[in-house]
């Protein structure tokens, strides 16, 4: 009996040692998931790259779209400037060249114009010297013209009178500008 308590015991220790169905079960099932949750990681790896390579290939075409834009931009705003500033330097060198020109024709016009006479507001007389003695005196107030010859003499005593009369008109002319003034002081000015 001894034997067979033996044999029972030890039997019974080879049952506790068998592998319990439960535990089996729960490490069948513990593994299924850890492989589940592996497959369920790989395939959401794979999908991020996926995702991400999509990505970087938009990025990449959007980057090189923007950077052909961006060039074309710059070619054009750089004609346009271009153009702008010869158009600014060609209107600017026309400005100065005809300012030139309408300060020189002013200086040409200048210096024959006739004034109108400040007091009595009419034009002095024109003598104009023809050559061999001989003017041609011209009031512009009435149109009228004389050809005066110096030779003979009424006519020389006409220039005479009239060359006096327009310093005489242009002495009175200084003098109401300068009433302080006496008329050997005026005439002291002009000498």
């Amino acid at each position: 009996m001894k034997r067979a308590a033996v044999i029972i015991a030890l039997a019974f220790f080879l049952w506790s040692c068998a592998p319990d169905p439960r535990r089996e079960a729960e490490a069948f099932a513990t593994r299924q998931q850890a492989e589940t949750e592996a497959a369920r990681a790989e395939q959401e790896r794979m999908q991020d790259a996926e995702a991400h390579q999509i990505f970087m290939t938009r990025l990449n075409e959007t980057s090189a779209w923007l950077s052909r834009t961006m060039v074309t931009a710059m070619a054009a705003g750089m004609f346009v400037i271009a153009v702008a500033g010869l158009s600014l330097g060609i209107g600017l060198a026309m400005v100065i060249i005809g300012g030139g020109y309408g300060i020189a024709k002013r200086n040409i016009v200048m210096p024959n114009r006739i004034p109108l006479d400040p007091i009595t507001r009419q034009y002095p007389l024109l003598p104009v010297y023809m050559g061999n003695g001989k003017y041609s005196l011209t009031n512009p107030n009435t149109g009228a013209t004389l050809m005066l010859d110096t030779k003979s003499a009424p006519d020389a005593l006409m220039v005479k009178a009239a060359f006096g009369v327009q310093h005489d008109g242009l002495l009175v002319s200084r003098m109401s500008h300068r009433p302080e003034q006496t008329p050997t002081q005026a005439i002291e000015v002009t000498s």
